[in-house]
């Protein structure tokens, strides 16, 4: 057991060189490396101290399953590491142009986030006009708190697509509106306000805290790259506005959390659950039991390399099929046929629900340590390049860049810590997407026409 303890101590240490070595990225590595690993891997932890079992409704005991995921951790750290230091000079060459947004007018990119604000207003007031329509899950005994909330219950049209648009995409714009209305109180507040908004739809549709985090980070992420580079990290940044965002966000987090806790003893009549276990699911999730399990099954079973050569080609042919991410023959979804009990598959499969699981779990249980080792190698390498596309897209203040790159970064990240599923990320919509990027890298950043002959005037009202 102190192995595993030393194993996530050396995770730290790599964490903090990563840091060390780009402090502009803080705030973005924190949320998309260092969250995930870390709450997972103290899930693996405890897992195998035999807590923390409601998932699979199984007795754990230690079987060395943490070894597998803070290995493949470590080597995943290494490679995205040397991937940062590498690409040293394009990135610094990046945050300067970052951190000089909003220090000089740029009317068309101020006028295009402005419009794109109010749009946003207009898309969070369909959401919430559809929710009380059709049922709040948290006081909706018929509906209750529900993974599938768009699936399994009636919608206005297209509400699954605006959802997506608004909390999962729109604050990444909200982050570059920050910077470019810097010195106009009210549009700052403006972004702030339609910030809370969409956390708090988030909350009252039933999405887990780590479901939501999105929200959080990517609104900031434009302003701390800024600030960092501009003053150091070492110097005393003073973000008031920001702390009163995320105390305001986590009264209201734990405040909702205790309404879940308290739905689920009453209305589930889940009276047995306790309150810790209840804040690790909605918080941590569930993701390393199959990893456990994973571990378990293959320590009674022999993998032969054709097998495992043949079950990666299998993995990667979802590209190609795209089937459903319920299938039981790719995924997370495969693991549960194997791994979980079978009432529970299948009537999470059944109802739309599938259980959390890394790209470590997945790999792991088709191909083994070595194959997953690898992989880890080359997953790292694109995290990254998906990164500095995200960032340049916001360097070059194009909304729609910043759009379609925050799909990617955000779809490879859920792959990598949430799903583990690889149908998840290349999608026909993602493959076709990354080729746009790609192919705007050698053009002028990509403008929306909003501005006409009349619009001067009003620009010189919004001065950053």
């Amino acid at each position: 057991m102190m192995f595993d303890v030393f194993l996530l101590v050396i995770v730290l240490i790599l964490f903090i060189f990563i840091i060390k070595n780009k402090p502009e990225l803080l705030l973005l590595l924190i949320w998309i490396l260092f969250f995930p690993i870390l709450l997972e891997a103290v899930s693996i932890i405890a897992i195998n101290k035999g807590l923390y079992v409601s998932e699979l409704n199984t007795v754990t005991y230690y079987n060395n399953s943490a070894y597998i995921y803070l290995i493949s951790s470590i080597v995943f750290l290494l490679c995205f590491y040397f991937c940062l230091r590498l690409n040293n000079v394009k990135y610094k060459k990046l945050f300067s142009t970052i951190s000089m947004i909003g220090l000089k007018n740029d009317a068309n990119a101020d006028e295009n986030a402005y419009i794109y604000i109010n749009f946003s207003y207009i898309l969070v007031a369909y959401l919430y006009i559809d929710l009380v329509v059709h049922g709040i899950p948290l006081f909706n005994n018929g509906l209750g708190l529900k993974l599938q909330y768009f699936a399994i219950t009636p919608h206005f049209p297209l509400i699954s697509l605006v959802y997506s648009i608004v909390c999962l995409y729109t604050p990444a714009v909200m982050g570059l509106s920050l910077l470019l209305f810097k010195r106009n109180k009210l549009y700052v507040n403006s972004v702030y306000l339609l910030a809370l908004l969409s956390l708090f739809y988030a909350y009252l549709i039933g999405f887990k805290v780590s479901g939501i985090d999105i929200i959080l980070y990517l609104l900031f992420i434009p302003t701390v790259i800024s600030v960092v580079h501009r003053n150091g990290i070492h110097l005393k940044i003073n973000l008031k506005s920001i702390s009163i965002f995320v105390g305001i966000a986590i009264i209201v987090g734990l405040f909702i959390l205790g309404i879940f806790y308290n739905y689920n003893k009453t209305v589930n009549g889940n009276g047995s659950i306790s309150l810790i276990d209840f804040f690790l699911q909605r918080t941590v999730g569930l993701s390393n039991h199959l990893l456990w399990a994973a571990k378990n099954s293959l320590d009674n079973t022999s993998l032969t390399i054709s097998q495992a050569f043949q079950n990666l080609i299998s993995e990667f042919s979802a590209a190609w099929v795209q089937p459903n991410t319920f299938d039981p023959h790719y995924g997370v979804a495969k693991l549960m046929t194997f791994l979980a009990p079978s009432g529970i598959t299948d009537f999470y499969l059944k109802n739309g629900v599938r259980m959390g699981g890394s790209y470590i779990t997945v790999f792991y249980f088709n191909c083994g340590l070595g194959i997953t080792l690898i992989l880890s190698c080359i997953f790292a390498i694109l995290f990254e390049k998906f990164i500095r596309i995200y960032i340049k897209a916001i360097s070059r203040k194009s909304i729609l860049e910043v759009l379609m790159a925050t799909k990617i970064m955000y779809s490879f990240y859920s792959f990598l810590w949430n799903s583990g599923s690889i149908v998840d990320f290349f999608s026909i919509a993602n493959i076709v997407i990354i080729l746009i990027l790609v192919f705007l890298q050698y053009f002028k950043p990509l403008k929306v026409g909003f501005r006409n002959k009349n619009v001067g005037s009003k620009n010189e009202k919004i001065k950053v």
